[in-house]
C-alpha cells in the first residue's frame, strides 16, 4: 500500500451520494491519493474498493474549488488506468480465494464488493457451493446481494433457501414493498424461486419470532395485497393478536407517558371557552350558559367554527395531519407503511379532542331537546334557500328513534348524496334531481368541485420543496448560527427576529444562502446583511410551508398579486375543489382503507361491527364528517355570493367578532 503515503490511519474514501455533506472531506483524501498514486504498488481488497469509490467521485463530477482544469483532466485519465487495476484484481478472484478476500473487507465496502461482483460477472465463475458458504458468513448482508439483478438470477435457489430460513427476511420484504423510508430506496430483486407462499411463510415465522416489532406487526395486519405479495386474513389476524399481546405486555411492564383530554361544560363561566392543564390532562371547559342561551341553529353551527375551532381563519380544517406536527423521532425512527396516513402524538391528541367535542356537544344539545341532525337538515333545506336562494337540496337524516346502527346506515348515504347534489349545483347552476337519480357513479370527496376559481393554493416543484426545507424545517442548519445559539426552530423565525449576516455561516451553508438569493427569497445588503425581499411573499410561503395549503380568497386583495408572481415562478399551483387535499385525505382516512391502510374505516365498520358502543363511535365520526362538509359548503357559497354581489371578496372578519357581538369573549 505504498501509494497511501502514511495516511493508513485515516478513514478511507467512501462515496455515498452527490449531495453528501462529507464530500469535501473525502475529496481532500481523493486528492492526496491520486497525487501520490503508484499503479505498481501491491493492493489488497480494501485498496481496490477505495479506488472504486475514488472513481465514483470523479465520474460524478465532484471536485474541490482549488482544483484546476488541468488537475481534473489528469484525475480523469488516472481513473481510466485505475479501472484496469480493479478489473484485473476481480478477475483474479476464484472459488479458492474469494472468501478469504471478503473476510478482509472493511464494513463500509461490503456493498461495493457485491456491486463489483455483479459488474465483473463473477457469478459466471464462482460456484453455487462457494456462494452458499458466503451466504452463511455473518459478515454478509443479504440486502447487498439483492441489489444485484444478475447475481440474484444466477443464485436464485441458494438465495431463496437463505431467505426462507431467516424470519428477519420479513423486514426486507416489507421494507421493499410496504415500509416508508425517508431516503431513496435502492432497487432490490427477489429470486423468482421465492414464491408468494414462501413470503407468507417468512412473515408468519416473523410474527412468531421473539424479536417481532409491534409497528411491523401493525403493518402486516394492514398489509395491502399486490402482485408481489398477498397474505391471508388468517395471517393478518395472527399479526393483530401478537401485536395486542405485545402492547399489553409493554404497558404492564412500563408506565409510559400518559396524555389525556377532558371536555366539560361549566355554569357561570365568564368566557365561552377556557383551557387549562392538570398534570398531563388537557382540559377544555365550555360555558354551558352560552350553549343554553344560544340554541338557534345558526349559532349551533357557528360554534363548530368559533367555539370548538374545527377550522382556522382561512376555514382550513385544523384536525388534519401536518408534516410540521411530526417530531424528528416520529419522522425518522417510527416504522410506518408507505400507505399509512401520517399520524403522531400531536395528530392523535387532535383526534381525541374533536371526537370528545362532538360527543359532548351532541349530548348537551340532546339534553336541551335539540337534535344536531335537525340542524343539518335545516342548513340544506331552509338556510341555503333563505340566504342564497339555492333550492332543491334533498336530505333525510336519521330519525330520533333509530339505533346507532340504523343511524350509521342512514347518514353515510345522505352525506354522499348532498355532496353529489352540490357537485351538480356547481356544474349545472341548479340541482337537477333527475340527473342525480340517473347518475350511478360515486364521487370521491376530493373530486367535489368548488364554485370558486383559485380556491386553493399548493406548493409545486423541487424548488418549492427546497424553499420549504430552508424556511420551515427544524432540521435545516440555516436556522442555527453560533453567535445566537439554539434560539429559533426555523430559518424564517431567525431572520424575522434577528440581524444575521452571510458571514455568520460556513462555506457549505453560504451556498444555500446564495441559492435563496437567486430565488428572490432573500436580499443581501452591501455589508452582507440577510433581509427578506418581500415580507408578504415570505409570509405567504411560510404559511404554505407550515399548513400545506392556502385558501386564496381569505388573503387580502392588496397581497393577492404575490400569488400570481409565485405562479409565474412555477412555485405554486391552484385547484378548484370544495375540500383541500389535506381535508379530503383526512376524510379518506376516517371513512375507509382504500387510500390509507391505517384508516379508521368507519364507512364499513357499521356494517361489520357487533358492539353497540362501536356503532355509537362510528356515528360520532360520521357527524364530524357531515359537519366538516357543511362548513366547507357554507364557506364556498358565502365567498361566491360576495363575489357576485361586490365583484370580489376580502377576508372574513376576525374570529372573535362573532362572540363579541354576542357579548362573549373568547
Amino acid at each position: 500500500m505504498s501509494y497511501y503515503k502514511g495516511c493508513e490511519a485515516m478513514k478511507r474514501v467512501k462515496f455515498y451520494s452527490k449531495g453528501d455533506w462529507a464530500s469535501g472531506y473525502h475529496l481532500k483524501k481523493v486528492e492526496q491519493i491520486l497525487m501520490t498514486f503508484n499503479e505498481n504498488s501491491d493492493f489488497d481488497i480494501n485498496d481496490i474498493l477505495e479506488m472504486h469509490n475514488i472513481i465514483l467521485y470523479i465520474e460524478n463530477g465532484l471536485k474541490l474549488k482549488t482544483w484546476t482544469q488541468e488537475q481534473i483532466e489528469s484525475y480523469i485519465t488516472q481513473c481510466k488506468s485505475i479501472k484496469n487495476i480493479i478489473g484485473r484484481y476481480f478477475g483474479n478472484l476464484t472459488n479458492e480465494n474469494i472468501i478469504e478476500n471478503y473476510l478482509r473487507l472493511e464494513y463500509d465496502y461490503r456493498n461495493d464488493f457485491w456491486s463489483l461482483f455483479e459488474k465483473y460477472k463473477l457469478f459466471n465463475k464462482i460456484s453455487a457451493t462457494v456462494f452458499t458458504q458466503m451466504l452463511d458468513l455473518n459478515e454478509v448482508l443479504i440486502q447487498d446481494i439483492l441489489q444485484c439483478k444478475n447475481t440474484v438470477k444466477t443464485y436464485g435457489k441458494q438465495l431463496r433457501d437463505k431467505l426462507v430460513s431467516n424470519p428477519s427476511t420479513a423486514t426486507i420484504i416489507l421494507n421493499h414493498l410496504e415500509i416508508k423510508s425517508l431516503s431513496k430506496q435502492k432497487t432490490i430483486f427477489f429470486p423468482k424461486e421465492l414464491t408468494n407462499e414462501d413470503k407468507e411463510k417468512i412473515i408468519c415465522n416473523y410474527i412468531d419470532s421473539k424479536n417481532a416489532h409491534p409497528n411491523v406487526l401493525k403493518i402486516i395486519e394492514n398489509l395491502r395485497d399486490s402482485d408481489q405479495l398477498r397474505i391471508s386474513d388468517k395471517t393478518r389476524l395472527k399479526a393483530k393478536r401478537r401485536n395486542e399481546k405485545e402492547t399489553e405486555t409493554f404497558f404492564t411492564e412500563n408506565s409510559g407517558m400518559k396524555i389525556g383530554t377532558a371536555i366539560k361544560f361549566v355554569k357561570n363561566q365568564t368566557n365561552a371557552v377556557e383551557t387549562s392543564k392538570e398534570n398531563d390532562l388537557h382540559i377544555f371547559s365550555y360555558s354551558s350558559d352560552w350553549i343554553q342561551e344560544n340554541l338557534d341553529f345558526p349559532t349551533i353551527m357557528n360554534n363548530f367554527i368559533y367555539l370548538f375551532e374545527f377550522v382556522d381563519r382561512q376555514i382550513r380544517l385544523l384536525c388534519v395531519s401536518k408534516e410540521c406536527d411530526l417530531g424528528i423521532f416520529e419522522r425518522s425512527i417510527f416504522i410506518t407503511s408507505k400507505y399509512d396516513y401520517p399520524t403522531g402524538i400531536a395528530f392523535n391528541c387532535k383526534q381525541q379532542i374533536i371526537y370528545l367535542q362532538m360527543t359532548a356537544y351532541y349530548q348537551m344539545l340532546s339534553q336541551n331537546n335539540i337534535r344536531l341532525e335537525d340542524v343539518f337538515e335545516w342548513f340544506f333545506t331552509s338556510y341555503l334557500s333563505s340566504e342564497f336562494q339555492i333550492d332543491g337540496f334533498k336530505i333525510q337524516m336519521p330519525s330520533i328513534g333509530s339505533t346507532f346502527l340504523e343511524k350509521c346506515r342512514t347518514i353515510f348515504p345522505e352525506i354522499e348524496s348532498v355532496l353529489k347534489q352540490y357537485k351538480i349545483l356547481v356544474q349545472e347552476g341548479n340541482i337537477d334531481l333527475e340527473l342525480l337519480q340517473i347518475s350511478s357513479s360515486s364521487s370521491k370527496y376530493g373530486d367535489i368541485p368548488s364554485l370558486l376559481q383559485k380556491k386553493y393554493v399548493y406548493g409545486h416543484g423541487e424548488n418549492f420543496n427546497l424553499i420549504k426545507f430552508c424556511l420551515s424545517s427544524d432540521q435545516c442548519l440555516l436556522s442555527y448560527i453560533k453567535r445566537i445559539e439554539e434560539k429559533y426552530d426555523t430559518f424564517y423565525e431567525l431572520i424575522s427576529n434577528e440581524q444575521v449576516w452571510i458571514n455568520d455561516y460556513n462555506d457549505s451553508d453560504r451556498k444555500n444562502i446564495l441559492w435563496l438569493q437567486e430565488q428572490k427569497i432573500i436580499h443581501l445588503t452591501q455589508d452582507g446583511l440577510i433581509e427578506w425581499t418581500d415580507k408578504n411573499k415570505i409570509q405567504i410561503l411560510f404559511d404554505l410551508c407550515k399548513n400545506d395549503v392556502i385558501s386564496f380568497w381569505h388573503y387580502p386583495m392588496e397581497v393577492r398579486h404575490v400569488f400570481d408572481e409565485l405562479y409565474e415562478q412555477n412555485l405554486i399551483v391552484f385547484e378548484n375543489t370544495l375540500l383541500s387535499r389535506p381535508e379530503s385525505n383526512y376524510i379518506d382516512f376516517l371513512l375507509n382503507k382504500s387510500k390509507y391502510v391505517n384508516g379508521y374505516d368507519i364507512r364499513n365498520s357499521y356494517e361489520h361491527g357487533t358492539q353497540p358502543d362501536e356503532h355509537e363511535r362510528c356515528y360520532m365520526w360520521a357527524l364530524i364528517v357531515a359537519t366538516i362538509c357543511i362548513i366547507k359548503i357554507n364557506e364556498d357559497i358565502c365567498i361566491w355570493n360576495d363575489i357576485q354581489k361586490f365583484g370580489d371578496y376580502d377576508q372574513y372578519k376576525p374570529i372573535k367578532d362573532y362572540y363579541e357581538s354576542k357579548g362573549q369573549t373568547n
